[in-house]
């Protein structure tokens, strides 16, 4: 029985080409000890170039309200600035909101949702101060004409006696104010999350590294040592290979030979894919419908 389980186990192998765990003495490759691949840092760049631009777009708008409120509502030249940074300020905002929904590497699909969350905020930012400065300004203008008219008719008391600036810029500000606030916490949110699973990724691959269970082919295909379709396979290799000769001298082979392969797999992100879709999800299942023939009850 233990002879027909391991012709099941070296045919399954060497036909899918499985995942052994590395020995302390070989030592982890670079795709796998607390490295980012390729797609993983040119997807952080992006990212953090997309918040860096979210609040270099913020802090300028911020600038340009501030030199140009107090005449927003009567002078034509500080309203067209002011409009102009607004509808710039949007325009940036809703590039860096489709970057946000590119698609994810598969190590950090989890960063998805709070993309697109933030790609949100950004997309409908600056469209309520837009509208309120072109209202405010035809506010004011109607209530300047009242005011004038009452003037020219000695009804000052009556007719137009307000100070509807005042009131305006106030509610401009406040909608500026707003604005950034969502915009800054909706960065900061995304920055964290992005931190965050940064940390994960390479925090578990020096963990495995360390441990000396890398999981080579398996590793780079997932990212990750801790997925649930490693413990199947390191479960097949602990209690079917490593318990016989032959299966000992395969693993040992796997070891010594799967290092560059595993490294040319985990910095490529559609290898990465077809790998795991391809290669390693079939012998996880193969190994999983066969569990009773070579798991000991």
């Amino acid at each position: 029985m233990r002879l027909s389980r391991l012709g099941l186990a070296i045919a399954v192998l060497f036909t899918l080409l499985p995942c052994g765990c590395a020995s302390d003495i070989l030592g982890p490759t670079p795709a796998v000890e607390g490295k980012l691949t390729d797609a993983e840092r040119e997807y952080v760049k992006q990212l953090e170039a997309a918040y860096a631009s979210v609040r270099f777009v913020q802090s300028s708008v911020e600038e340009v309200v501030s030199e140009h409120i107090n005449d927003v509502t009567t002078d034509e030249k500080s309203r067209a600035r002011v409009l102009e940074v607004f509808q710039g300020a949007h325009t940036l905002l809703m590039q860096n909101a489709a970057k946000l929904r590119e698609p994810t590497p598969y190590t950090m699909d989890t960063l998805a949702p709070i993309n697109e969350s933030v790609a949100s905020v950004l997309e409908s930012a600056y469209l309520e101060c837009t509208a309120l400065v072109e209202k405010e300004v035809v506010g004011a203008s109607a209530a300047w004409g009242g005011s004038a008219l009452g003037e020219l008719l000695g009804l000052q008391g009556i007719v137009g006696e307000i100070e509807p600036s005042v009131s305006a810029r106030a509610r401009i500000l406040a909608s500026v104010r707003r604005e950034s606030v969502a915009l800054l916490q909706a960065v900061n949110e995304g920055s964290l999350a992005l931190r965050a699973k940064q940390e994960e990724i390479e925090s578990g691959r020096d963990h495995a590294a360390q441990k000396g269970v890398a999981c080579f082919i398996a590793t780079a295909a997932y990212g990750s040592s801790d997925a649930a379709e490693i413990d199947v396979l390191r479960r097949f290799r602990d209690e079917v290979l490593l318990k016989s000769a032959a299966g000992r001298d395969y693993v040992n082979f796997y070891y010594a030979a799967s290092p560059p392969l595993a490294r040319c797999i985990a910095e490529r992100e559609w290898l990465r894919t077809l790998v795991r879709e391809v290669m390693v999800a079939p012998l996880v299942a193969a190994a999983d419908s066969t569990r009773s023939f070579w798991l000991e009850p």
